[in-house]
């Protein structure tokens, strides 16, 4: 049983530089959290070596909006399998 919930209003992060010349920035809108990439979005190759900045900087924005709200939020990173001939 939960208790009552805290409506989410519409936040956002700062950019930030996670490398390659990627910079990326979060916002939640109700409950959906999404992220914006400038210029693009990386490539996967790009993605696998911009993941450690990109965690510190979604990190730092779930701990912003759970102090806001005064709750405890927990991320879930789902990773694509592997294929064959990549492991």
């Amino acid at each position: 049983m939960s208790g009552p919930t805290t409506p989410v209003r519409k936040l956002g992060s700062d950019w930030h530089r996670v490398g390659l010349g990627l910079s990326v920035r979060f916002s939640v809108d109700g409950d959906a959290m999404g992220a914006e990439w400038r210029p693009r979005m990386p490539t996967p190759r790009e993605c696998r070596r911009t993941l450690d900045a990109y965690r510190r900087a979604r990190n730092l924005f779930v701990a912003e909006l759970a102090r806001n709200l005064n709750r405890t939020i927990l991320v879930v990173e789902l990773e694509k399998p592997k294929r064959e001939a990549e492991q």
